[in-house]
């Protein structure tokens, strides 16, 4: 399970939290957060402090928000790597 909370959603930027386990069904359901947030033309800043672990699926959603220009921010080191590893380019967490 993942918690998605709204730290800071003011003008055009917007900070959300996430907390838990980025998997399964709930990759589906940050997707779609997400999505809804950048089809606002808002900047989203992702507060990666709190996921303790993402599966495949998750790592990908997480590159792929990334290569949209989605900050990713307080990664863990073992989830950076993980997203650096994977990806095609730099992890910014």
């Amino acid at each position: 399970m993942v918690k998605i909370s709204t730290v800071v959603g003011t003008g055009k930027v917007r900070k959300v939290r996430l907390e838990g386990r980025l998997v399964d069904m709930w990759v589906t359901e940050v997707r779609k957060y997400c999505e809804t947030v950048l089809s606002e033309r808002r900047e989203l800043i992702l507060d990666l402090t709190h996921v303790s672990f993402a599966d495949r699926p998750g790592i990908e959603l997480l590159q792929q928000l990334q290569a949209k220009d989605v900050r990713l921010v307080n990664c863990s080191p073992f989830l950076a790597g993980q997203i650096e590893n994977k990806g095609e380019r730099e992890s910014s967490c």
